[in-house]
């Protein structure tokens, strides 16, 4: 299940990455957004990975004590690969919508200002 969740945050750090991936052409504070969005995948990535491996390495041994069938085990190693991935891409879609707020924020004071 470690390997899946690792898989899973770095396939969601991809996506994000590939999406917001830096472009010199683009204004200093949009490259900025993205930067941060990117950093914001793999902190949610890393943090969906370790917390995912904790709960499935817990409920792991009730479920080999309990002799339950394969089908348990897919879905434990299913769900470590989708929770990192989902931790991921949802924390960079947050971080880069909260960047484009706060910039909208400060464009709108310094206008004010003027």
């Amino acid at each position: 299940t470690g390997l899946a969740g690792l898989g899973g945050a770095l396939g969601g750090e991809a996506v994000v990455g590939s999406v917001l991936g830096d472009d010199d052409r683009l204004p200093a504070r949009e490259r900025a957004a993205r930067a941060r969005a990117r950093v914001g995948s793999s902190v949610g990535g890393t943090t969906g990975a370790i917390g995912t491996a904790i709960s499935i390495t817990v409920g792991g041994a009730s479920i080999v004590a309990a002799e339950v069938g394969a089908g348990a085990i897919v879905a434990g190693v299913a769900l470590a690969a989708t929770v990192p991935f989902a931790a991921a891409v949802g924390a960079g879609g947050l971080v880069y919508g909260a960047s484009k707020v706060v910039d909208r924020g400060r464009q709108a004071s310094r206008a004010a200002l003027l």
